[in-house]
């Protein structure tokens, strides 16, 4: 299963994929995830979760950033 996310994103919220992106690549539960200045994530496993952790992280950040 594969999947493909592509948005815009904050500096923050690039910062807490690439920590995301660490964290899964050494639990070795995602082929590849890459945080870019597209914001374009490709993930294979756990697809589905990993789209609701960075869905959950994006929209706070979105929040945090409109609060300001």
């Amino acid at each position: 299963m594969g999947l493909t996310v592509t948005c815009t994103m904050t500096a923050t919220a690039r910062t807490r994929l690439a920590r995301l992106e660490t964290l899964l690549l050494v639990a070795g539960s995602v082929t590849r995830l890459r945080a870019g200045r597209l914001g374009i994530a490709s993930c294979a496993g756990i697809g589905a979760r990993l789209l609701i952790a960075v869905r959950s992280n994006w929209d706070r950040a979105r929040m945090m950033a409109s609060a300001n």
